[in-house]
């Protein structure tokens, strides 16, 4: 019997008959994370020593899969990554090992993650958080908010999320900006205008972000960035925390620089405790990392997740 870990016990919620009939196929046991928070590689190396682990499944992009875990736990082959970020994964020292790593990114819904975003938009301008707490807590507070329709969007990465969200803005009559220094400037589709980031900041009405983390990446939205915006626009990130200084990004709320902002994304999950959460503030509107989280497109993911593991561990890969 091959053993695999998997980080997080949420990938038995979906599609586990299945899952546990391509493990038993294959003669694989899954050792999950007992624990309700990502892990660490020293966590990681704990499970390691005491079975011989050929496959992680990674589930966080706050579980971290780097050197020390390469370098301890030498029986592995493969680290599967649910989802399309490989920022906590080591990636180079995975190849110095001979370990493949692999993602579900050909099955990633990036439908789903842009519809998540525009649900965000219409949140923010219509304020629905704002007056569904406040009706919960029986005050009648009629809130007065913005139309999207007619709006500028300024998309910063135009990648498959990117493009998807633009789609959807068409059907808003939005004029559509688009940051990304990786794309031709012939790109046209639905009417998406490319311009530098510093005038998308200050002509948005709303600014996206579909943006990898990266070196280059880290912080592209800072205080200089803020600076541009205009104090109606709404921010929001489906992306990654780290595109934005969370503390300047803090600030900035609390002093109404910006109209609001909506995330889905932090800088460690899971974020209970994360400054943004516990602020409490009324412009802020966040969400628990669950871009793909949609029943048809988990039930592909989770699937595909263990069989990338499974193919490579049965040297069908």
């Amino acid at each position: 019997m091959k053993n695999i870990l998997v980080t997080s016990k949420d990938l038995k919620n979906n599609n586990w008959e299945a899952i546990e009939q391509l493990l038993k196929t294959n003669r694989i046991q899954a050792i999950f994370n007992e624990k309700q928070e990502a892990m660490s590689a020293e966590d990681i190396c704990s499970v390691c020593s005491k079975n011989k682990i050929e496959g992680i499944i990674v589930y966080s992009s706050s579980d971290e899969v780097n050197d020390t875990v390469f370098e301890n736990c030498r029986d592995l082959k493969v680290v599967s990554r649910h989802g399309v970020g490989t920022e906590n994964i080591d990636v180079k020292v995975a190849r110095k090992y001979g370990v493949q790593v692999r993602t579900t990114k050909d099955l990633y819904d990036y439908e789903t993650v842009a519809d998540l975003a525009f649900g965000l938009m219409l949140c923010l301008a219509r304020k629905i958080a704002r007056m569904d707490r406040a009706l919960r807590e029986k005050n009648w507070l009629r809130e007065v908010g913005n139309d999207v329709w007619g709006k500028t969007l300024g998309i910063v990465g135009l990648g498959r999320i990117g493009k998807a969200l633009a789609r959807r803005a068409s059907g808003f009559k939005m004029k559509v900006l688009s940051y990304d220094p990786y794309v031709d400037d012939s790109v046209r589709e639905n009417g998406i205008k490319m311009v530098d980031l510093n005038l998308l900041l200050k002509e948005s009405d709303f600014i996206s972000l579909h943006m990898p983390l990266t070196k280059e990446t880290y912080h592209i939205i800072d205080s200089d960035q803020f600076e541009l915006m205009k104090n109606t626009a709404y921010l929001i990130n489906t992306a990654r925390a780290d595109l934005i200084n969370q503390e300047v990004l803090l600030e900035v709320l609390k002093k109404r620089e910006i109209a609001g902002a909506a995330v889905d994304v932090y800088s460690i999950e899971p974020a209970v405790k994360d400054p943004l959460i516990e602020s409490n503030l009324v412009n802020l509107v966040y969400t628990p990392h669950v871009g793909s989280y949609t029943i048809e497109n988990l039930k592909q993911m989770d699937y595909a997740v263990f069989k990338n593991a499974v193919d490579v561990i049965t040297n069908r890969m």
